[in-house]
């Protein structure tokens, strides 16, 4: 008896639940913010004047337009570094705080109020641009801290709505963080001959908002509290997590995770992957366009392409490299004079 009372019951719908919805609306909010997040490195080809550092030329009416609809500074490499790089320094200062907080308050209210801080902050990141590189660079910033909130905070989402053997409700909303810069290397290069690099911002910002509304709508911190979910999926989510509620609130173990090998192994390749996949996000595009020498306002098209097929290049590689050190140990490999390895 003792042991049918700790038996969840029956599951419910999988793909079709609410709990999956859930983690697709997080999957979407980690798209458009990773889309948000990566979307200037691309257009900041398109918004630097790299030809002519006195001025802006004016020798036909058509490119007096484009100038208009794709406004041209004079930044110098410097200053285009900060301004690629203040990204960053919100992510850095509110991973900590962030995931202190979420434990206390709200998730619902404090995810909602950061979507809705960056969506807007994207929205007025082209008349900052005019304005003054200190407003961008201030804007970004912001919208860092914004996004940061969002990044860290979901994961205190799955402690009362993810059962422990489907992991893979986060395998699926942290997806996002790839697809969202895979979306913004496809559509930006066409977004901004088209229409012009602010409505890449424009866009985005919209999605952002749009998810915002789903978000305040749809969610809710605990299961038990969701007036749209059925009794048989809010019951097997919640007696499921019994015992891991009941102990989520022990005391961090700092000094057995530092003695951890695998707490580093998992520190030391996620801080590579991350810093190898920000590098190439970044820095492809004026890549492309310092060092190869491609003129994205002449030939659109054919440096958008080139942008896109370097970026995929290095992916490619590195799966292939991946493929390659996963593999098992071969026969041949483990004979006597190969035993070392």
């Amino acid at each position: 008896m003792q042991m049918d009372n700790q038996l969840p019951p029956k599951k419910a719908p999988g793909f079709c639940s609410f709990r999956y919805g859930l983690s697709f609306l997080l999957h979407c909010c980690n798209v458009t913010r990773m889309a948000q997040c990566t979307c200037l490195n691309l257009t900041m080809v398109v918004m630097v004047n790299s030809t002519d550092p006195h001025g802006l030329p004016n020798t036909s009416t058509k490119k007096l337009l484009d100038n208009i609809k794709n406004p041209v500074y004079n930044w110098g490499p410097d200053i285009q570094g900060i301004i690629l790089s203040s990204t960053f320094y919100g992510f850095v200062i509110i991973q900590v705080p962030i995931g202190y907080f979420s434990r206390i308050y709200f998730v619902k209210k404090i995810i909602g109020f950061a979507l809705c801080l960056s969506s807007v902050l994207s929205l007025l990141i082209p008349p900052a641009a005019g304005i003054g590189e200190v407003w961008l660079i201030a804007c970004r910033t912001v919208q860092a801290v914004a996004q940061g909130i969002v990044g860290t905070a979901q994961s205190e989402i799955y402690v009362k709505w993810a059962p422990p053997l489907e992991g893979r409700l986060t395998s699926m909303s942290a997806s996002g963080f790839l697809l969202g810069p895979f979306i913004v290397l496809v559509v930006t290069g066409v977004i901004c001959e088209s229409l012009g690099w602010p409505m890449v911002l424009y866009i985005f910002g919209a999605c952002d908002c749009a998810l915002c509304l789903l978000w305040l709508f749809l969610f809710y911190d605990d299961p038990k509290d969701h007036p749209c979910i059925s009794i048989s999926e809010k019951e097997y989510i919640t007696s499921s997590l019994v015992q891991q509620v009941s102990s989520s609130r022990q005391s961090l173990p700092i000094k057995a995770m530092l003695k951890s090998l695998p707490v580093w192994a998992i520190s030391i390749g996620s801080f590579t992957f991350f810093w190898s996949n920000n590098i190439t996000t970044v820095y492809t595009p004026i890549f492309i366009d310092s060092m190869l020498h491609v003129n994205i306002k002449e030939d659109p098209e054919s440096a958008w392409f080139k942008i896109f097929i370097l970026k995929a290049a290095i992916n490619v590689i590195g799966l292939i490299f991946y493929l390659i050190a996963e593999a098992e140990i071969q026969d041949w490999a483990k004979e006597k004079h190969h035993t070392h390895l």
